[in-house]
């Protein structure tokens, strides 16, 4: 899923790569895809339906720069379905799991001990306690 060498990362209907600009990534989209955007000063934010990749499901929101209108960085995280995350669910036990899960997952992926930096950007996986989530964070320079 996650290219090592070029930063491309593959889901099964999608793929992305380093600096892709917001309107390439639309045309790679199916419709209905984006649950939600919303726009700042600085950046567009996507929220995508979970995207599957092989057996495993994963929540995903983009980041593009206002700017020039390309990706800067990704939230992933491993989902149990397809199904929109919801906070009527949610609990924080569950979400050191989903933190345990993406730790796994990042490590079968990607083979290395962390940090994950690479010549193309550099991938962390997160609990963050403020937002109530946890995820892997993969930025590009």
């Amino acid at each position: 899923m996650i290219n090592k060498l070029d930063g491309k990362i593959a889901f099964d209907s999608f793929s992305l790569t380093p600096n892709i600009t917001l309107q390439a990534f639309k045309s790679l989209l199916k419709s209905n895809q984006i649950v939600s955007q919303e726009e700042n000063e600085m950046a567009i934010n996507i929220y995508l339906l979970p995207q599957k990749c092989g057996d495993k499901y994963f929540s995903i929101r983009l980041y593009f720069s206002q700017k020039n209108k390309v990706l800067t960085h990704l939230l992933i995280s491993l989902q149990k379905d397809a199904s929109i995350p919801s906070w009527t669910s949610w609990s924080e036990k569950d979400q050191f799991e989903v933190k345990k899960a993406n730790d796994s997952w990042l490590s079968e992926e990607i083979g290395d001990i962390p940090p994950y930096k690479f010549s193309w950007g550099e991938i962390t996986s997160v609990y963050n306690q403020r937002e109530g989530s946890s995820y892997i964070a993969i930025k590009y320079y």
